[in-house]
């Protein structure tokens, strides 16, 4: 199945009714999901693998918690960042930069 920033317009509320239902059927016998986002925060504890692409590139790709890192991120996001892991899910908070 392949899912194409399935999130965007959604609310809190039902952004996270989808991704709690996309995570109940991703189980053991689930299918293979391709998922695409901007919005890491999205990547649910099943989803196992990441590629980050910029400007169609591949920068990164490989297992999510080695690939979702700050220094990653910071390349292709253009800004500087602070990632943590929280129930499995990375979170992605702005530095300031004075």
């Amino acid at each position: 199945m392949i899912l194409d920033e399935p999130c965007s317009g959604l609310d809190l509320y039902a952004r996270e009714e989808l991704l709690n239902t996309l995570e109940e059927m991703m189980g053991s016998s689930g299918p293979t999901v391709i998922y695409v986002s901007h919005h890491l925060e999205e990547i649910i504890p099943p989803v196992t693998h990441a590629v980050l692409l910029k400007e169609g590139s591949i920068t990164a790709s490989g297992k999510k918690e080695e690939v979702l890192t700050e220094k990653n991120l910071e390349q292709v996001f253009q800004v500087p960042l602070h990632i943590t892991w929280e129930n499995g899910r990375p979170w992605v908070r702005i530095r300031r930069t004075n």
